[in-house]
């Protein structure tokens, strides 16, 4: 019977954006392409794929996804930046967007593009070995002015890694010391080793290593808990300053028409109001995080001014 009344609903979503999809110009009218800076198989790509199917299911039109990786995000950003403005090339792309033009590493923010929506996210955590002195955040920051500089935090330069190992920096200068210790995986490999004390790391990651006793996690990078992990306390509550979600947009290129850009709001209070594109988001181990167009643009504005603070205190 629920999935009887699901479907239903989902008719009657759809019966109620047919007739705008129908007035802007048939807007998509062909194959939409969304490029996404990253390999098949991430988070990148998994949420890409989520929203291609759906998109099609609601629309009628193909989605093609282009998994175009190089110059950590600039290249896939660059083929939308110099496309057509008719919505038929979109960027698929996270707070990593932020972080390389804040940076230096990319000539492209989020100011050269339409932001369209938001889509989900997913947290980040700080963790520590499981036999660590300090069982807190406030525990590891009275343990670094004891021990000055004594503190590695292990960090992906260039990434959003990078910002989360800054941003502690801040609150202590002296008590840590970030270095580049790679991908999450390398991270983690280098903690366990004990080849840095502290490093950030994904709430899917974290879920595995302390379900096997090898970490402990002191704080989740978000003014609120974690949905996969409810009772970890977060890093705000404790002091720490640090709300870091890792959201993932979709853009437009810059000037896309206002009726391209309204109606694309339709297609996306549709596709989101589906139960089962709700439970796509939160199979592939993110939460759903969505924003129109207008208040996307409001958020990614805040996301690149606290990163530019964090880059540039």
């Amino acid at each position: 019977m629920r999935r009887l009344i699901d479907r239903c609903l989902m008719i009657v979503v759809l019966m109620m954006i047919a007739g705008p999809l129908q007035a802007d110009d048939h807007y998509p009218a062909e194959l939409v392409k969304i490029y996404v800076p990253s390999s098949p198989g991430g988070s990148t790509d998994a949420i890409a794929r989520v929203f291609a199917k759906h998109f099609e299911q609601v629309t009628g039109s193909a989605v093609a996804i282009v998994n175009q990786t190089g110059g950590g995000g600039v290249i896939a950003a660059h083929s939308v930046a110099r496309s057509k403005p008719n919505g038929g090339t979109l960027l698929l792309y996270h707070t990593a967007l932020h972080v390389s033009h804040a940076l230096g590493r990319s000539p492209y923010q989020y100011k050269d593009f339409t932001p369209l929506a938001t889509l989900s996210m997913v947290n980040d955590v700080y963790a520590v070995r499981a036999d660590a002195p300090y069982k807190t955040l406030q525990e590891l920051l009275d343990y670094t002015r004891k021990h000055e500089g004594k503190i590695t935090v292990g960090s992906q330069f260039g990434a959003t890694t990078q910002i989360k190992g800054q941003a502690l920096t801040q609150l202590y200068p002296e008590g840590f010391r970030v270095v580049d210790s790679g991908s999450e995986s390398k991270r983690i490999t280098a903690l366990l080793g004990e080849k840095v004390d502290l490093i950030s790391m994904s709430v899917a990651s974290a879920l595995q290593f302390e379900r096997n006793g090898d970490v402990r996690i002191l704080g989740v990078m978000n003014n609120t808990p974690d949905a996969f992990a409810p009772d970890w306390p977060t890093a705000p509550s404790q002091g720490v300053p640090a709300h870091l979600p890792q959201v993932f947009a979709v853009y437009g290129p810059a000037e896309l028409p206002q009726p391209i850009i309204d109606q694309f709001d339709r297609i996306m209070a549709g596709i989101q109001q589906d139960l089962a594109y709700q439970e796509a988001i939160r199979k592939v181990r993110q939460s759903p995080e969505y924003r129109n167009h207008k208040d996307a643009a409001i958020f990614l504005a805040d996301e690149y001014r606290f990163i530019e603070k964090v880059v540039n205190p």
